[in-house]
């Protein structure tokens, strides 16, 4: 963002939030060190004048000029579906709005996981229980077992149909789908929905700052980046990417596939099932994310998911 540009957005949130920020001390964040990963906005820390007042705050750029807002519109959105417990996980911007054309929000600062080796491996084995627990927690609270017709279409046969149909996905994906989609034909599987996050890995992760604590969440993380989030998504796909994200052990993965499933009803042998709902949702909503990358994350989580169920 050109100079100018950002100090009269700084000076019109200043005036809105009552000076409680130090304006002329804001640093850009690169990709590494954002609180959303995405290439469609400004990401800028924003230092509060108070330590539990540090902020970041991200704008629009202007290709995308409501992408900041939409992102906000989904996440009131999700957590008006959770109870407060659950709800409690999705960190919410303390301020958003429009400027000059384009949408911005200021989120709490916490802390991300650390990129050092030692300490990411330190903070992935203290974090993942908690995780592991909020994510079935978030199934008890979103699980949805009873469709129309048309529910059914869109929710269930429609992300599927979209793998099934996509001559570049790989064969193995393809497959999966086809047999998603003849089961379900058939009665022979009862499709189940739950909320879905899309991108559920470390880096969208933050460990919560001691300073700013929120005592209803019982859990020490939050969840970020919820612009591409389901309420009515594909159930354990979450649960997945987590698995994948902090390369989880054969037997953690399917300990944390049995407790899911006996939570929503369903068999471990549904996990595919519902994590191809779950890929065929994101494909059917890429916006500006490139389909290269869709396609090679269907194969790897495919491939992930064949070789922890294999001679399980």
């Amino acid at each position: 963002m050109k100079p100018d540009t950002l100090k009269e957005f700084l000076e019109h949130i200043n005036i809105l939030q009552k000076e409680i920020y130090n304006i002329n001390d804001v640093i850009p964040l690169d990709a590494k060190t954002s609180i959303i990963i995405n290439d469609s906005t400004y990401k800028y820390n924003l230092p509060g004048k108070a330590p539990e007042n540090d902020a970041v705050l991200m704008i629009s750029n202007e290709r995308y000029p409501d992408f900041i807002s939409n992102s906000v519109s989904v996440i009131k959105g999700i957590v008006d579906q959770l109870s407060p417990k659950c709800r409690s996980v999705v960190l919410e911007p303390v301020s958003s709005g429009s400027f000059k054309g384009l949408s911005y929000a200021i989120w709490p600062k916490h802390k991300p996981i650390s990129s050092g080796k030692i300490l990411k491996a330190f903070q992935k084995r203290v974090i993942a229980n908690d995780v592991f627990r909020w994510l079935k927690d978030v199934a008890v609270n979103t699980v949805k077992n009873k469709f129309t017709d048309t529910e059914i279409d869109v929710l269930i046969r429609a992300p599927l149909r979209l793998l099934a149909d996509n001559p570049r996905q790989s064969e193995s994906v393809r497959k999966k789908a086809v047999n998603a989609l003849e089961k379900l034909d058939q009665k022979e599987w009862r499709p189940i929905t739950t909320l879905q996050h899309s991108d559920f890995w470390l880096g969208n992760i933050l460990i919560e700052n001691k300073r700013t604590r929120n005592i209803e969440n019982p859990y020490g993380f939050y969840v970020i980046d919820w612009g591409t989030a389901f309420i009515n998504g594909g159930p354990a796909s979450d649960l997945v990417q987590f698995c994948i994200s902090v390369n989880a052990s054969k037997a953690r993965a399917l300990k944390e596939f049995s407790e899911y499933c006996d939570i929503i009803g369903g068999t471990i042998e549904d996990i595919e099932k519902y994590m191809m709902i779950g890929l065929g949702n994101i494909g059917l909503n890429l916006d500006h994310f490139p389909e290269e990358r869709f396609i090679e994350k269907c194969s790897k989580n495919m491939l992930y998911l064949q070789n922890i169920l294999e001679n399980k």
